[in-house]
């Protein structure tokens, strides 16, 4: 059996976080608030499940009375995300740009650990952790720029698809 050519996924994948990264582009105070709400229903399910879970397992094994209080700071932070968004966008950034940071430090351990191993194309991941990494930092440094900077880094990303997924088929055999 013959390998395919190209991985149709990760091309069709890279194509729509490229559109992710123009519509940051085209609409960064839209961007902002939407990562704001998706930032409170992470916390607040992570937060439900985690209150369940302290309820559900409390007299099968010893449960601290420390998880049960992180889950409610979870669920409050949840609530204060998804009712005042625009309020607690300006934490977005930060939040997204230790996100990145530490992607990076994993996409450039695995970059370099891929070059020891003679895996071709390892520079194109080395350039993006580098990449993540600066925009990490960036967030920090100027959070008002959240969109321009997810932008170019999701067109970084959406390249990096592109490319693995057309250049697949050299490299991966079925």
């Amino acid at each position: 059996m013959s390998a395919s050519k190209h991985d149709w996924g990760l091309v069709f994948a890279g194509i729509a976080l490229a559109v992710a990264g123009l519509f940051c582009l085209a609409a960064p105070g839209l961007t902002i608030v939407t990562i704001a709400a998706v930032v409170g229903a992470f916390f607040l399910v992570a937060g439900v499940f985690d209150i369940i879970g302290y309820v559900r397992f409390r007299n099968i094994m010893p449960r601290s009375g420390w998880e049960l209080a992180y889950a409610i700071v979870d669920v409050l932070l949840g609530l204060v995300f998804l009712l005042h968004p625009l309020a607690f966008s300006a934490v977005v950034p930060w939040l997204v740009g230790l996100c990145f940071v530490a992607f990076a430090i994993f996409e450039i351990v695995a970059a370099v650990k891929a070059k020891g191993f003679g895996v071709p194309m390892w520079g194109w991941p080395l350039f993006s952790g580098v990449l993540n990494a600066l925009c990490g930092i960036a967030f920090f440094v100027w959070p008002e720029m959240l969109s321009v900077f997810l932008a170019m880094i999701l067109l970084v990303r959406a390249a990096s698809l592109i490319v693995y997924g057309w250049n697949a088929g050299r490299y991966i055999a079925l």
